[in-house]
């Protein structure tokens, strides 16, 4: 086995095909680490952001003889370890920080982290793997046999990611509801339907994503967000929309976008953007209109969702997080927990012993394009 070293993106652009063969061989369900996410996210997101001029390509591949059986999605970068600028190797993606290993894990993280103990960077930023996994026994023992430290953080909630089995029907699921949520649910649907003609749509694969984007683009400009202080350029023009565009446009294209719209009188006030992947739903954006707020209707389109995925043949739906309005569908959830690596004897001190004088503030949970009403 081998370890090849990309830091041209062009070449990292000419992997595709190899690539996306580990993602979708891979045990586990990475869809964020699917080459076109990667490029969607790398070339919307980071390189034309401010940040993107100190992050360069550092991408690891594995390859016993002449396949591809391991990526590592990496990034030269400089960060700051409270207050301290710090050379460090991260993650492409920060949502998903892994190791993708289709066999012999073990010797592959050797090879691997034997390549990063030669790089003169002080630490590997987290690494995100399922809690108590033997994935994260692994890391840790092939890092530690290199010379390297490691840290690994307890698990909170938003490392956490809800799901709902959909093995069942959606009558057996139903039941398992509280009374009070389906009564909140059942009122305020009679209640926005007092205002005119409610109608559920879920959007052709074949539609024109055009028009789909500006549905999606006429809810946000009257959602949180521009409630918030949000620029209109930064819902129809900015970064993020140029994001969900992009990522709206390459997932219909390779088959994985589903999309649902809650219409009242004909106008678009809830969205939910969700793929279908590997027998799994993720779920990936929602927004609904504040000024139809008190009729709940984020969770009036989740509920059309939910029970339009029971009517299909997949395993689960994977809320990709953790909020509060999702308990009220779903108590099954898992666990990821954080590892950080050094190089440095000193850093892993250094940042061991601030970790546990200084408790850092606890940040509210994170707002996203997820949050709706409740």
């Amino acid at each position: 086995m081998r370890v090849q070293l990309i830091t041209d993106y062009q070449k990292f652009l000419e992997l595709e095909q190899q690539w996306n063969s580990v993602i979708d061989r891979s045990d586990e369900n990475i869809f964020w680490l699917r080459h076109e996410q990667l490029c969607i996210w790398f070339e919307t997101m980071v390189q034309a952001s401010a940040i993107g001029s100190r992050r360069e390509l550092f991408i690891l591949l594995v390859y016993d003889g002449e396949e591809l059986i391991a990526i590592a999605p990496l990034v030269r970068t400089k960060i700051k370890l409270f207050g301290i600028p710090v050379r460090a190797i991260s993650f492409m993606h920060q949502g998903r920080r892994e190791i993708v290993i289709l066999r012999n894990k073990e010797e592959v993280l050797n090879l691997l982290f034997g390549y990063l103990r030669q790089v003169k960077h002080i630490w590997l930023n987290m690494l995100m793997v399922p809690k108590r996994s033997e994935h994260a026994h692994l890391i840790e023992g092939a890092a530690a046999s290199n010379g390297l430290l490691v840290r690994r953080i307890e698990p909170r909630l938003r490392n956490s990611h809800l799901y709902i089995s959909l093995v069942s029907d959606w009558a057996q699921y139903e039941k398992t509801l509280s009374k009070q949520h389906k009564d909140n649910i059942n009122r305020a649907e009679r209640k926005l339907s007092e205002l005119g003609r409610l109608e559920y749509e879920q959007i052709s694969p074949t539609a024109d994503l055009e028009a789909v984007i500006g549905s999606l683009t006429q809810v946000e400009l009257n959602s949180w967000r521009m409630n918030q202080g949000a620029r209109v350029t930064n819902v129809t023009s900015g970064r993020s929309f140029n994001y969900a565009a992009r990522f709206i446009h390459e997932s219909a294209k390779r088959g994985y976008l589903r999309v649902a719209l809650l219409k009242l009188n004909d106008a678009p006030i809830a969205y939910y953007v969700y793929v279908s992947y590997k027998n799994h739903y993720l779920a990936i954006w929602t927004g609904y209109d504040t000024n139809y707020r008190k009729y709940s209707p984020g969770q009036l389109m989740l509920r059309y969702v939910l029970k339009s995925c029971f009517e299909t043949k997949h395993e689960q739906f994977d809320f990709l997080g953790y909020f509060e309005y999702e308990t009220r569908w779903t108590n099954s959830f898992l666990q990821h927990e954080d590892i950080k690596i050094y190089r440095s004897r000193l850093m892993y001190a250094l940042d061991t012993w601030l970790s546990s004088k200084f408790k850092p503030h606890k940040p509210r949970e994170p707002q996203t394009m997820r949050e709706f009403q409740t």
